[in-house]
């Protein structure tokens, strides 16, 4: 994780895999797919670094 994400509890909050399905965030479920894919994405990137 970028060290500025960290100091941002919002985004470290949303980072967490159960932000995705946790019934406070009233999130559109379009916009949950979308927070998803975006960190499977950051996913990808960084194993594909550390080879």
């Amino acid at each position: 994780m970028p060290a500025g994400l960290g100091s941002r509890p919002e985004v470290r909050s949303l980072s967490h895999p159960l932000a995705r399905s946790h019934p406070r965030l009233f999130l559109p479920q379009k916009l949950k797919v979308e927070i998803a894919q975006v960190f499977a994405e950051i996913d990808c990137f960084q194993s594909a670094e550390e080879r």
